[in-house]
C-alpha cells in the first residue's frame, strides 16, 4: 500500500458521526470481527466515516489520557481498498488531534503487511499485550492466513509543520514541479486540512514515492499532493535529506 499512488475523488469528505454509529458496524467488523469487542469503544470513542461517492471507509479513535489517543477500528469496503482511502483518514486524525494530542497508538496482530502499512503511514512499533486475541476473543482471529496470538502496539507522535517551513516547500515545490504562482495546487485529502498541503521538492518520483532532497521539520510520514491532469495524486513522502542546520 505504501508503494501506490491512488488517485481519490475530488468530492471525497471526512464526516464525524455523532449518532447511531452501529449503522455502520458491517464496515467495522472488517477491522474488529467481534461485535463484543467493538461494543467496548464505539459510545465512548470518535467515530469518523469517509465519503466519496458513498461511504468507503470508517475508523474509531479514543482517548487514553494524557495527549495519548488509539487508533480502535479502521476499515475499508474491500472492493476500494488499496486506494489510499485508509491511510487519508489517518492522515486526517493527525491533524484533527495535533492540538492537543501527545502521540496516537495503534494495536494490530503481527501481520507484515498490516505493520508495514502502518510503518508506511508513520507508526513504529511501540510495545505488545502478550496472548490478547487469544484471550479476549471467543474464536481463533486469522489475518493473512496467521492466527493472531498478541496484540502488537505501534506508535506516531504528533508533530506540526511551522508556516515558515510550508511557504518555503510550497514555493520550491512549485518550481520543481512547474507550477505557476497563480495555479491552485490541490489540497491533500481535498476539502479537509491546509495542513496537509506538502510541495516539496522532488529528487525523483519512483515506486509511488516522493523524495524530499531539503532540509526541514516535515516528517516521513507526510503526504505529497500532486494535482496533476485533473487529478489530486497522493504519494508517500520519503524524506532523504540530512538534518544540517541552516
Amino acid at each position: 500500500m505504501a508503494s501506490a499512488s491512488p488517485t481519490l475523488g475530488t468530492e471525497m469528505e471526512i464526516r464525524q458521526i455523532h449518532g447511531q454509529k452501529k449503522q455502520y458496524l458491517d464496515l467495522l467488523l472488517l477491522g474488529d470481527e467481534q461485535e463484543e469487542m467493538i461494543d467496548r469503544y464505539l459510545e465512548r470513542g470518535d467515530m469518523f466515516a469517509l465519503h466519496d461517492d458513498g461511504v468507503k471507509a470508517a475508523c474509531v479513535v479514543t482517548h487514553e489520557g494524557e495527549g495519548i489517543y488509539e487508533l480502535k477500528n479502521i476499515a475499508t469496503l474491500p472492493a476500494f481498498q488499496r486506494r489510499g482511502y485508509g491511510r487519508c483518514l489517518i492522515e486526517f486524525l493527525f491533524d484533527h488531534y495535533r492540538a492537543r494530542g501527545k502521540a496516537m497508538l495503534v494495536g494490530t496482530g503481527e501481520v507484515p503487511s498490516t505493520m508495514n502499512f502502518y510503518r508506511a503511514c508513520g507508526f513504529r512499533p511501540s510495545h505488545r499485550v502478550e496472548r490478547f486475541f487469544t484471550d479476549n476473543y471467543d474464536h481463533p482471529i486469522y489475518e493473512d492466513g496467521i492466527r493472531l496470538t498478541d496484540m502488537v502496539y505501534m506508535r506516531r507522535e504528533f508533530q506540526g509543520v511551522s508556516p515558515a517551513t510550508r511557504e518555503k516547500t510550497e514555493k520550491a515545490g512549485r518550481i520543481a514541479l512547474g507550477i505557476k504562482e497563480d495555479q491552485p495546487v490541490g489540497k491533500s485529502c481535498q476539502g479537509i486540512s491546509e495542513h496537509l498541503i506538502h510541495h516539496v521538492p522532488l529528487l525523483e518520483e519512483q515506486r509511488g514515492e516522493a523524495i524530499c532532497t531539503h532540509n526541514s521539520d516535515i516528517g516521513a510520514n507526510d503526504l505529497l499532493n500532486v494535482q496533476r491532469g485533473g487529478s489530486n495524486h497522493y504519494l508517500p513522502l520519503v524524506c532523504k535529506a540530512e538534518n544540517t542546520q541552516e
